[in-house]
């Protein structure tokens, strides 16, 4: 059996550990984090989210296949970290991913609008982009629906992205 690309990527962090370590980053990070997963889904989903992790650290999507590789290389620019530092920043993005994700955050109003998001769908064509914030994944997917991704660099963007959501509520109401 051919293991995800997440299990490759927690085995390589936990490998070369020394018992003790490898045990407390594994009790401490690695299990809750495969804990925030949806069980039925989890090696897709943890997946996904590496792919997405990956893409927050250097700014563009990595191919399916090559997230392992893509992980190996930044864990290993991340030398000057501890494998601590690492997997806590890994945590905190799950949590934040698995909470959009499942619409299960404590504010009652972000798990509103993470669903809404989650049920937008526009061709990228269709969008109306006056700063051009998004770009064209048709052929690239990334996590939610429709083919637009938008990574968010500054709080000032979100009336842009307001804007664009808004069109696509405005598409669905019509």
């Amino acid at each position: 059996m051919d293991l995800s690309q997440s299990d490759l990527i927690r085995n390589y962090v936990l490998m070369g550990l020394d018992p003790v370590t490898q045990s407390r980053i594994y009790i401490q990070y690695w299990n809750p984090i495969e804990n925030m997963f949806n069980y039925e889904n989890q090696s897709t989903l943890m997946d996904d989210f590496f792919r997405d992790y990956i893409t927050s650290i250097e700014g563009q999507i990595p191919t399916k296949s090559l997230v392992y590789e893509n992980f190996k290389r930044i864990y290993n620019d991340l030398s000057h970290d501890t494998v601590e530092d690492i997997c806590s920043d890994i945590y905190k993005s799950a949590k934040l991913y698995t909470n959009m994700h499942y619409a299960r955050d404590e504010s009652m109003e972000l798990n509103s609008l993470f669903r809404d998001i989650k049920s937008l769908k526009m061709n990228f064509d269709e969008i109306d982009d006056p700063h051009k914030i998004g770009r064209d994944v048709t052929n690239i997917g990334t996590w939610g629906n429709g083919n637009m991704e938008i990574l968010m660099d500054s709080v000032n963007q979100i009336p842009s992205i307001l804007y664009i959501i808004g069109q696509s509520y405005d598409k669905q109401l019509n």
